[in-house]
């Protein structure tokens, strides 16, 4: 790599780190050495993704400094997997080139950074990828949304993906009981209050107790509904 400096290098550094002939201050160097190649390694990667590769590049820059983490390396790769799914005719570049689509950006890897489940990036690469699309639903503050989900966990990430399976219904409720055993726990409850809280389902009454049953019943959001939609924009999870 011409013009970039530290790639052979770096290689030197490590082969000499693995060799123990090294000591302890030209170690921190070649440790140094090797996130800087790691950066340049995976800015170049983001950067190559056709039309929102820039943004990205700059986005990761911003927040990264010297040092990539796997978990954003993985984001990109989610982002560019998504990315090569869609028609070219899908994009609005208006959005892309603008100050908002770069703030999202710049949330997204945030986000991407909070957690190490990869259902969460996929989540966030959805959203950034819907973003981007003419099927965006209006008016959608999609940083905000990206901010919501940075604050999930990937429990209450799995809990909203069922309830949109179940409460696409045309009252879009669904009842607290009706969810599989594994989404539960004994902090079900505590779950529940943190998605009513981030905007994404709304406790609507109590129905009459049958038996055990836990018969709350919760509607979805718009808001919920339109993240979802914009999610579906952008195609299947790599």
């Amino acid at each position: 790599m011409v013009g970039v400096r530290g790639p052979t290098q770096s290689v030197v550094s490590l082969a000499l780190v693995g060799s123990g002939h090294m000591g302890k201050h030209t170690l921190k160097h070649a440790r140094k050495d090797a996130a800087f190649l790691s950066k340049v390694v995976v800015l170049t990667t983001a950067a190559g993704i056709p039309v929102i590769g820039p943004q990205i590049s700059t986005a990761i820059d911003i927040w990264e400094g010297e040092r990539i983490s796997r978990r954003v390396e993985d984001f990109i790769e989610e982002v560019n997997a998504r990315f090569s799914k869609l028609e070219e005719e899908k994009l609005d570049r208006a959005y892309i080139n603008s100050d908002a689509f770069q703030d999202a950006v710049i949330s997204a890897v945030q986000a991407a950074k909070t957690s190490s489940a990869p259902s969460k990036r996929e989540w966030v690469a959805g959203v950034l990828i819907g973003a981007i699309t003419t099927d965006r639903p209006a008016d959608l503050d999609v940083e905000a949304l990206l901010d919501t989900i940075a604050g999930l966990t990937e429990r209450e990430l799995a809990i909203l993906a069922r309830v949109w399976t179940i409460a696409q219904n045309v009252a879009s409720e669904f009842y607290s009981g009706g969810l599989p055993d594994f989404l539960k726990g004994p902090d079900y409850n505590f779950h529940l209050l943190r998605l009513e809280s981030a905007g994404m389902i709304t406790y609507r009454a109590d129905l009459p107790v049958m038996g055990s049953y836990d018969r709350r019943t919760f509607v979805t959001t718009e808001t919920f509904r339109r993240l979802m939609r914009l999610i579906e924009a952008a195609g299947p999870a790599s």
